[in-house]
């Protein structure tokens, strides 16, 4: 039993004077025995006090393995300095980084040319770092001194620097108790007579492999010098007869591999550092027996090992890092610091014997590592290990990698060891490791790594890798790459160098197209999405594809190829290679010919289906409800040349006809009737008034009725109060919907560009006019009554997915619903910030989806969390921009559809996004029936209270180009309020972009009916979206349930 309290030099003195004459070191021909090391150690320690060395002081030891090193690094400790390891490998400047940062100023080196080397990097001499030769010293005859200088047990014993994630490196300090502690465990009894020293100075493990050893009378083994390789390790285990060592998996996985008997003759490995390989650690237990592989883990915060499991039996899962060392105590811990639950994971925290004094000189970054312990009543620390963890059943930690540098990839946790736990369960895999590496979008991947159990494994074998992968991961699990490679390169310590890792080739970056299909296909992407170039293997929703874009994408693959893929097979299969694939064996239809045909010149225009049911609503409340009113509102920082822009808005209505439409009544419904450009009296009214009148005299602009009959259905005021210009534009619906803003903005923005010159703006001619829409859809849904027309094919699809969906969702009000909805409504606006939305986008990509389906499924899961239940239906607009060709028009596309989410059973985020994923592609894959007859096919019980089918709309809208520029000043709208409201709620996102052309803030519009919900219940709601968003970008792998969505609210377990 070793002493305690004590230190390092006093348990070592004790050892001394029971074996003197016992082997205390050796390596090849040259041995010490305790009483020479305490003699030689001696000389060394008394030569440091001369040449001034104090206590905690830092000495660096640049040496190559010898005896030598464990002479220099006791005869430091005796001095009462502190040891600092330094790399022999590492470059002079990384060397110079060190020092400054350890505050070195004594280096110990074993040769006379390695001093000269350090003193011409680091600055030799008065000033700069004292180097000195450790033969050189120790061999001086001193006179004795007068006795060592006291050491206490807590006094710092070593600095080992380990990286940082800023790039400077980082010094552990821990003390001398905490090293004689981790000694006198009890484990170490029968393994510590021999133990073998080959791990550098600078990695911690060399602490076990010298001073275990010593401080409980046995012998360090010290290996020869130089990189060792397998067989050389396998040699000296066999020759010096070794009790014990330590190795890095995947040292010990080449080992094994190579003579699986590497440890039969009695010596007990103890490896850590990476996750161990089942497979390994069976061969060696075949060969070896029970109790030969010991697996270890332990940051270098907690003075080298803190847990431990000797493995007697290899089962299905990863093998376990066991149990706490003596005096340690373990806490798998979430986010909020509160224990996970049995087979749950968390992060390891650390605490008791051997938590580090923190790291050297770096007060805040010891802060945030070393935190109070909670479960603790005597002030003591932790340390927050940033490994991901999950304790069994039995009380045993299974490990599952690191959380700061793995965990998270598009938002989603990724534990890096269950991937490369299910690639070496494969036989055909004999080691692999799995990285995180930037990709060709700015983002990163995950890139696997394998070595091939046999040799010349080549050709399709890493895709059927990634295959068998998909069989037992989630996607965003699945690598992006996997490169064979005959070993895995390791660094000194013995770990993974991934820098030495060879680059691999994403076939998605960029594989050309091998036939015709796949061409045009990569072409039609890249047109699309607006980017240069396509590969046949890249994600069309990975390149920043969504709903809009999707059904445009799927108009124009129709175009081009003549079949038109439905979104399903464009989710199924989202690269240009697959997407070929899928569409190989279909008929060419035709379907280049969709696009709208032009309508008759001449005689009345009839209304689309969309303008039809605005008609009707207008005749039965137009005095009374604004509803349907779209005011933009533009705070403008240059001032506005009226007479051009009076100009522009001619040249805007000319071009665009909507904007010039009436109505009139033609019995019980009515016609377009398209005015003469000089005939449509769309001027731009200046009005100015005092600062304080600004705010009503919008409201008035906002809520005028329009006379539909005889008025255009477009109103722009530029309001002047001398301190600032306010420009209002206010559409009615009938004639525009949100996606005509980017054509609206961007030919007004030109015009006025041009009539500010003194020119007309050129505009090149429209495809196709707003008209030939109107009679197209008539033609091409068909006659409902006609079973194999469109609309008859969708209306039966919408009574199927609508059957038995809730008469009105149940949310809490603040008073009790009214039997007529008045339309009294409200706005709150909010903002969902561009960090936020970045990761929301990330998680979507990971996911297979876009935004608005994360977006859609924040809002189904917030509403059954506020009691609205689990059958969750949400009415959403789609564009209705299916050809090309409408891209460029203003008018009204917009249709609705109806998502419904079953939001049961307490699914994870994860999944409730596969539930509204796959609502989402059936929905808009029968976005064809105009609203008003899905509502007369599913026939809900009517009522005056509330809309039909849902109650609750969401929409997100991406504005892109739709601002506003006045003489190269950009100008972006808000939406105001109009103090109606057509639902209960009703979400409008819009989507900015940043100055830098980047996805920006998403803001949001939530419009509530005041006669069920007071403001303030409101702007709670919209801040509980924003928790719930953020909650599910962190852990979209953890329960909704578990989502914190109160400020005063914890997460659950």
């Amino acid at each position: 039993m070793l002493e305690a309290p004590g230190t390092i030099t006093s348990v070592f003195a004790a050892r001394v004077g029971e074996n003197k004459d016992s082997p205390a070191v050796g390596q090849g021909g040259t041995a010490l025995s305790y009483r020479e090391l305490d003699e030689k150690s001696d000389v060394l320690a008394r030569a440091l006090t001369g040449l001034g060395a104090a206590p905690e002081d830092r000495v660096g030891i640049l040496m190559e393995r010898g005896v030598d090193v464990v002479v220099a690094l006791l005869g430091t400790l005796k001095a009462g300095c502190a040891y600092a390891p330094l790399d022999i490998r590492s470059p002079a400047a990384r060397l110079r980084t060190v020092i400054e940062e350890c505050g070195t100023r004594l280096v110990l080196v074993d040769s006379p040319e390695r001093a000269a080397a350090l003193r011409d990097s680091c600055g030799g001499g008065p000033g700069g770092v004292d180097v000195r030769v450790v033969g050189e010293l120790a061999a001086r005859a001193l006179p004795p001194a007068a006795g060592p200088p006291p050491v206490h047990p807590q006094q710092l014993a070593y600095v080992i620097h380990t990286s940082g994630s800023t790039g400077r490196p980082k010094g552990v300090a821990i003390s001398h108790q905490d090293v004689v502690a981790f000694a006198a465990d009890a484990c170490w009894a029968g393994i510590d007579r021999r133990v073998l020293l080959q791990s550098p100075l600078e990695f911690d493990a060399s602490v076990y492999q010298i001073l275990v050893p010593l401080l409980r009378g046995g012998t360090v083994v010290v290996a020869p010098p130089g990189r060792l390789d397998a067989a050389q390790l396998v040699r000296t285990l066999a020759e010096e007869r070794i009790t014990s060592t330590f190795l890095t998996p995947s040292m010990f996985n080449v080992m094994t591999e190579e003579s699986p008997d590497a440890f039969a003759h009695g010596c007990q490995v103890w490896m850590g550092g990476e996750v161990a390989s089942p497979r390994a650690v069976a061969r060696t237990l075949a060969a070896s027996g029970p109790g030969s592989v010991v697996n270890v883990y332990g940051p270098t915060e907690v003075t080298v090992f803190a847990t431990r499991h000797l493995v007697t039996e290899v089962g299905d899962g990863p093998v376990p890092i066991g149990s706490a060392l003596a005096g340690v105590r373990t806490h798998v811990l979430d986010e909020e610091l509160r224990p996970v639950g049995a087979g749950e994971v968390g992060e390891l925290y650390l605490a008791g014997r051997g938590v580090a004094r923190g790291y050297w000189g770096r007060p805040a970054l010891t802060a945030g590592r070393f935190v109070a312990d909670p479960f603790a009543g005597d002030g003591s620390r932790m340390y927050r290990t940033g490994d991901l963890v999950r304790r069994r059943a039995d009380g045993l930690l299974e490990y599952f990698g690191r959380q700061d540098n793995q965990v998270k990839l598009r938002g989603f946790r990724i534990e890096l060891g269950e991937i490369e736990h299910q690639l070496t369960r494969l036989d055909e895999v004999a080691r692999a490791a799995v990285v995180t590496l930037p990709d060709h979008h700015g983002g990163h991947q995950l890139v696997a790594y394998v070595v091939p159990a046999t040799p010349g494994a080549g050709g399709d074998w890493p895709a059927r890798l990634l295959d068998a992968l998909r069989a037992h991961l989630p996607g965003h699990m699945v690598p992006a790459a996997c490169v064979v490679v005959e070993r895995l390169p390791l660094t000194n310590n013995g770990k993974l160098d991934v820098r030495a890792l060879p680059a691999p080739v994403f076939e998605g970056a960029g594989r050309a197209p091998r036939n015709r299909a796949e061409r045009l296909l990569c072409e039609v992407f890249a047109d699309v999405l607006g980017v240069p170039g396509v590969g046949i293997d890249d994600s069309f929703f990975a390149l920043g594809g969504h709903s809009l874009t999707a059904t445009r994408a799927a108009a124009a693959v129709a175009a081009a190829l003549g079949v038109r893929p439905g979104l399903e097979d464009l989710f199924a299969a989202p690269t240009p290679a697959g997407l070929a694939a899928r569409l190989a064996d279909r008929p060419d239809t035709g379907a280049r010919l969709v696009g709208p045909a032009a309508a008759p010149a001449d005689g009345p225009v009839a209304l689309s289906h969309a303008q039809r049911r605005l008609w009707l609503l207008y005749q039965l409340m137009a005095d009374a409800d604004p509803g349907y009113h779209i005011p933009l509102v533009f705070r403008l920082s240059v001032p506005v040349d009226t007479a051009a822009f009076d100009a522009a808005l001619a040249d805007v209505t000319a071009r665009h006809e909507p904007l010039r439409t009436v109505f009139p009544a033609d019995g019980e419904t009515a016609h377009q009737r398209i005015l003469d450009p000089g005939d449509a009296e769309v001027r731009l009214t200046v009005t100015d008034c005092r600062p304080a009148a600004l705010d009503a005299l919008l409201t008035a602009a906002v809520r005028a009725p329009f006379d539909l009959e005889t008025e255009p259905p477009l109103r722009v005021t530029l309001f002047r109060t001398g301190e600032e210009q306010v420009l209002l534009v206010v559409l009615h619906h009938i004639a525009a919907d949100g996606w005509s803003f980017t054509p609206l903005f961007r030919d007004l923005s030109r015009a006025y560009a041009a009539r500010r010159a003194g020119a007309a703006p050129g505009f090149r001619p429209l495809p196709v006019r707003y008209r030939d829409h109107a009679a197209w859809q008539r033609a091409a849904l068909g006659d409902r009554d006609d079973p194999g027309s469109l609309l008859a094919r969708q209306l039966a699809h919408w009574r199927t997915a609508l059957a038995g969906i809730p008469l009105c969702t149940p949310l809490p009000g603040d008073r009790p619903r009214p039997e007529y909805a008045g339309g009294a409504g409200a706005v709150v606006e909010f903002t969902v910030p561009a960090e936020l939305r970045r990761e929301l986008d990330e998680l979507a990509r990971a996911a297979g989806c876009t935004l608005f389906v994360v977006l859609q499924a924040a809002l189904a899961g917030l509403l059954t969390r506020l009691g609205g239940g689990e059958d969750i239906v949400v009415g959403t607009p789609t564009a209705g921009r299916s050809d090309p060709a409408l891209d460029d028009l203003v008018g009204f596309f917009v249709n609705t559809v109806v998502l419904r989410t079953d939001t049961s059973g307490n699914p994870t985020f994860g999944e409730l996004l596969r539930r509204v994923r796959e609502a989402w592609i059936p929905a808009y894959a029968h976005q064809d029936v105009p609203f008003d007859l899905l509502v007369e096919a599913v026939n809900p019980p009517r009522s005056l209270a509330h809309h039909p089918v849902f109650q609750i709309a969401f929409g997100l809208l991406n504005t892109e180009d739709s601002a506003l520029e006045l003489d190269g000043t950009t100008h972006h709208w808000r939406l105001a309020g109009t103090g109606s409201a057509r639902f209960d709620l009703a979400f409008d996102a819009v989507s900015r972009t940043g100055a830098d052309g980047a996805p920006g803030d998403l803001d949001i519009s939530l419009e509530y009916a005041t006669e069920l919900f007071d403001r303030a219940t409101v702007e709670r709601l919209a801040d509980r979206y924003v928790r719930l968003l953020r909650a599910a970008a962190a852990a979209p792998d953890r329960p909704l349930h578990t989502y914190a969505l109160d400020p005063r609210e914890s997460p659950a377990p």
